[in-house]
Formats: structure tokens, sequence, C-alpha cells
């Protein structure tokens, strides 16, 4: 399992690998974990990286996560970015990379240095917690080790959002979570595009649980109403009666003669419920609908 923290107006990688940085000024080096995007360099004291050059604009430069690739954004500075000596407006940016802001003889940063260690979330969790995840830890060891890490966290940061994705579904671990200080909770099988929403949802101060999961079971210490799980109410009457045929075994041409309407329109309305619900597969249409009461069993 992992756990994701976000510090308010930040997005961490869902890829679950936070690149490190390395800013070198003279002899000396500086490790920095990319834990959040945009992450932002300049003069101000407000930025993520701050680098104290007259020739460094206040608003110096960006580093951006999309789709799963990071780029680095001049933001209109006076003296240059520059990656590998070429100045640049926008550039993805590859391990080793050596990216310079402005001041080009006194300090410059590379990105996600091949030869460094991978950083990954359980060894950042453990840096900024100081809690120890073992690799060869089991998933239930890690998850009791997490519950400890978010606890942690959150009194320290009590803005932080944290979001856990799990292979646990049951409720004692969920209930678990969220009394730990947990913001969401997802699925491993359901991560993914999922977790990009979970983490919307969170960073506006709601909770999210994945729809793969019931909102009773964490009834008694969060308000269900507080708790953004996308529902069978967000579905058209169309659309939940197809579901309740797909979960009851139908195929789309068989659901289509019920229905009286055609095959691709059937299979266009599974795709949508699929789309709008963040489900990835129709045993996950079933398991949704006999969650939410559409039907008791096969």
């Amino acid at each position: 399992m992992t756990l994701t923290a976000i510090n308010q107006h930040s997005r961490s990688s869902s890829s679950g690998v936070f690149p490190a940085l390395i800013l070198v000024q003279g002899n000396e080096q500086k490790n920095i974990v990319l834990n959040r995007t945009p992450f932002s360099v300049g003069r101000k004291v407000d930025k993520d990286l701050v680098i104290a050059d007259p020739r460094v604009s206040r608003d110096h430069a960006q580093i951006l996560l999309e789709d799963g690739e990071f780029f680095l954004v001049d933001q209109g500075s006076k003296h240059g970015t520059f990656v590998n000596g070429e100045r640049i407006q926008r550039q993805k940016l590859e391990h080793n990379d050596r990216l310079e802001f402005g001041a080009r003889d006194s300090a410059y940063v590379i990105f996600n240095p091949a030869q460094a260690t991978s950083n990954t979330a359980r060894e950042f969790l453990s840096q900024i917690s100081a809690i120890q995840i073992p690799q060869e830890a089991t998933d239930l060891q890690k998850l009791t080790l997490f519950l400890e890490a978010a606890r942690k966290l959150k009194k320290q940061h009590p803005d932080m959002k944290v979001i856990f994705v799990t292979m646990h579904a049951d409720a004692p671990y969920i209930k678990a979570a969220f009394k730990a200080g947990a913001s969401g909770y997802l699925l491993k099988r359901s991560a993914g595009q999922e977790l990009i929403q979970a983490i919307q949802v969170v960073m506006k101060g709601e909770f999210y649980l994945t729809p793969l999961i019931t909102k009773g079971v964490i009834s008694g210490f969060l308000d269900p109403t507080q708790i953004h799980v996308p529902a069978i109410e967000d579905l058209t009457a169309r659309q939940r009666e197809i579901l309740q045929l797909v979960a009851e075994g139908y195929s789309a041409k068989e659901i289509a003669s019920q229905l009286k309407t055609s095959h691709r329109t059937v299979e266009f309305h599974k795709a949508k419920i699929m789309e709008q619900l963040h489900l990835h597969s129709t045993t996950d249409l079933v398991k949704f609908a006999m969650v939410h009461g559409l039907v008791t069993g096969l």
C-alpha cells in the first residue's frame, strides 16, 4: 500500500516516486525532494527553492508535472532559465539535466540524478515522519506504520492532506485511516485517474472515498454529507437501468434487446458509467451495483 501526503496548493506525483533535486552552490550540495507541483523557483522567500542572487527573478521558474512528465517553465525571468546550457521557455526534464536560473556562475540544480538512490514514497514518508517503513514489510504491517505516520504528520502539519491507497477494503482499516487523519481512501486497483480526482477533492477541504466502498463504513465519526463519493445518484435513470442489467450478468446485446435500443448505445452508456464512477472493469461495475443495492448477489 502507499500513502500520499499533500501540502496545501500542491499536487503530489501519482506515480508514487518523487524525483530528487541537487542544488549545487560552490562546494556545497543540498538534496531537495520534488514532492509538490507546481514547484516554484525564485528570489522571493515564499518559493519552494529560494536562490538569493540578484540575477534570479523574484518569480523565476516553475517545475510542473503533466501526464507523468516533469517540465521546467520560465516565468518571464529577466536573465533566463537554462537546461544543459540552452535557454528555454518550456522544457521536458530528463535524468541528470542541469538547470540554471539567471545566475549561471554561482548555483545550478541537477534534476533527478540517475546515480542517486531512488526516492520513493516510503522513503519520503520516513524522512518527514521519522518512521521507518521496511521494504520487506507485509501490506498489513505497512498499513499499521502508515497509520502511525499519518497521525504524526497531521499533528506536525495540520493542513497536510493524507490519502491512503491500499488493497484493504474492510471497514476497520478504513475507519482507522480516517481516524488517523486521512482525507481520502482508495483501493489500489481503482487508483490511477481516480487519485487525481481524490487530490482535487481533498484540496477543497472535502473527504474522498472510492465508490467501491459504501459511505456507511465510516458512519459514527465522519458526516457522510462531507464525503465525496461518485454516487449512484450521479447516474441517469437509463444508466442505472443498464448498470443493474450488467450486474445481473446480461450481455450488451441482451440488454439492447430488453431496452429496445442498439448494442452500440448500450456500450456507450456502459463506458460513460465507468468514466463517471471511475471504475475500470465489468467486475468493478458488478461490485458497485451490489454495494449500492442494485443487486443482492449473483
